[in-house]
């Protein structure tokens, strides 16, 4: 700020109240000067009048002094040297030391010249020779007064010619001479106007310092707003109370000043806090940031478990379709054995999904993946009821076994009576073993699937953490999933004959089809769900990104409006 005022007062240069002065000054000298340009020729031509008339007086009354002289003595005695040097010696215009007079003979001839030597010599100058000529003419000019050059110099002369043209009588002075009353007059009337100027001048300088004085105040007090500078220092107070254009101006600039103040004390406040928010902002985003990453990565290797729990639920389908035929092959070999089946009755409950959007896009993701936990359990409980209906089945196709291994036993003791009961006791044995065979291959699915599950469920509870931990820190409630439990509750009656237990193997085999099928259905729901929380997490980090990025943006906003404050002096 101290350089802006610096800056100022260079430029600020002359003020107005020496500026008036200079006008004043410059007014005053080209009056003067104007005066002297018009006054001047007058006063030389009335000099100059002056001076003729006065240097023709003088020749004319000494002219007719030498008429009488003439009259009185004779011509000779009259136009010898020594009376002429008596008569004219003394005489000339007063005050002039150029001044002299002499006395030609009407042939030219110097009768009288206060240079002896001139004396007898014809006359050169311009104003005897024309004189000479007019009264060789037989005209006797009138007294007057010429203007001749002689030597360089200008002169006047006034010269006198007798009525018979015998003798003239002239009176000479320099003209620079004559008209050194001019000069005078001229300094005179210069002095006069520089006495004049300089009062003029201290006038004008009391006058503009009253003035401009207060202009100088109000001035100074708007270049204060200039360099910013707000702060109230009274200097104004008092040309507020005068009337006028000052004080309205003064009145002007306090208002305007006390408004301006008023304006960046609140903008001062305002860029405060909004600095203090951006860096709020700032840092929330940064945070927020951080976080969607953990649950990136958390989905990522969710959906990979997702893809590997659906693979191998389908191969498990696979073979659960292998031992629903050999079941029904089953069932229908029992049925040639005995007519009465005990039906056995199964019931399960499927889970339903109930999803709630909230408005954030973090709670569709928590929701999801509470959504993913719950059929992770579903599925590791139906892989849990998987694997103890092949339990059952096994056991059923090693009493089957047995069974069949006692009728055919039964058989050869009958001889050929029972060859045809030991033909299907026999093929019974063979389906009991491929039961039992494709019972292990599914309960070895059973077991991969249970341990795909447990791990699914380990890598959700972790993603659990991280999305609870995520909700913390955004302050962000919502409702929380509601959990769906399938309870699937499945009783089977013991049976006693041959005939339960194939009954009770098509159930199995009915359930465990079910089964598989709810286990592909909701793995391929766990990979789409988690596909769909995938992209969602994708699209809030960028949206969390962007917020970074305009934080940062507001945050060096904020930065340039507060220093842009700081310049205000309130």
């Amino acid at each position: 700020m101290e350089r802006a005022k610096k800056e100022n007062k260079q430029r600020q240069g002359i003020s107005l109240k020496y500026k008036g002065m200079l006008l004043t000054a410059i007014m005053i000298f080209v009056v003067i000067g104007a005066t002297l340009a018009l006054a001047t020729p007058r006063i030389e031509s009335n000099m100059t009048e002056t001076i003729h008339s006065y240097m023709n007086d003088i020749v004319v009354t000494n002219g007719r002094s030498l008429d009488v002289e003439v009259k009185a003595h004779g011509i000779r005695v009259a136009l010898s040297e020594s009376k002429l040097r008596e008569l004219f010696s003394k005489v000339k215009v007063k005050d002039m030391e150029s001044s002299y007079a002499y006395v030609v003979a009407g042939n030219g001839t110097m009768l009288y010249h206060p240079k002896a030597d001139k004396i007898g010599k014809p006359v050169e100058n311009a104003v005897v020779k024309d004189l000479v000529s007019q009264i060789e003419k037989d005209q006797i000019p009138k007294p007057d007064v010429a203007t001749y050059d002689f030597g360089g110099t200008t002169k006047y002369a006034g010269y006198y010619v007798d009525e018979d043209g015998q003798y003239i009588v002239i009176v000479s002075a320099d003209e620079s001479e004559a008209l050194s009353g001019v000069t005078k007059t001229v300094r005179v009337i210069i002095g006069a106007g520089i006495i004049c100027e300089i009062l003029c001048m201290i006038i004008a300088f009391l006058c503009f310092h009253r003035l401009f004085d207060p202009l100088k105040r109000i001035a100074y007090q708007v270049e204060r707003l200039g360099n910013l500078d707000l702060k109230h220092t009274g200097e104004l107070d008092k040309l507020a109370k005068n009337g006028g254009e000052v004080g309205m101006m003064a009145r002007s600039v306090i208002g305007v000043q006390g408004k301006l103040s008023d304006v960046v004390t609140e903008l001062k406040t305002e860029s405060q806090h909004l600095f203090a928010s951006s860096n709020q902002l700032s840092g929330n985003a940064a945070v927020t940031a951080e976080t969607i990453g953990q649950i990136s990565y958390a989905v990522h290797d969710m959906a990979e478990g997702a893809s590997s729990q659906a693979n191998d639920t389908q191969t498990a389908t696979e073979s659960v379709i292998v031992i629903g035929n050999m079941v029904d092959e089953t069932n229908q070999e029992v049925a040639k054995l005995r007519e009465n089946v005990e039906v056995m009755k199964s019931s399960g409950e499927k889970a339903e999904q109930t999803l709630e959007e909230l408005e954030e896009i973090n709670e569709e993701a928590k929701q999801s993946i509470v959504e993913i936990y719950n059929q992770t359990n579903t599925t590791n409980e139906s892989a849990q009821k998987i694997k103890d209906a092949i339990t059952l089945i096994t056991s059923i196709a090693e009493e089957t076994n047995l069974l069949s291994l006692n009728a055919s036993i039964e058989a050869a003791r009958a001889g050929e009576q029972g060859r045809g009961f030991a033909v299907v006791a026999s093929q019974i044995q063979k389906l009991a073993e491929q039961s039992n065979e494709s019972a292990m291959q599914v309960q070895q699915i059973a077991n991969m699937l249970m341990q795909d599950s447990d791990q699914a469920v380990e890598i959700v509870d972790r993603v659990k953490e991280i999305m609870d931990t995520q909700n913390v820190k955004m302050n962000v409630t919502g409702e929380m999933f509601q959990k769906v439990q399938d309870e699937i509750e499945a009783s089977m009656e013991s049976i006693n004959t041959i005939y339960q237990k194939t009954e009770k193997m098509d159930q199995a085999k009915t359930e465990v089809v079910d089964v598989v099928h709810n286990l592909t259905a909701i793995a391929e729901e766990n990979a789409a769900g988690t596909e769909e929380t995938s992209a969602s997490v994708t699209e809030v980090n960028d949206i969390v990104e962007d917020i970074s990025s305009n934080a940062k943006q507001l945050h060096d906003a904020a930065q340039k409006i507060e220093d842009h404050m700081n310049k205000f002096d309130v």
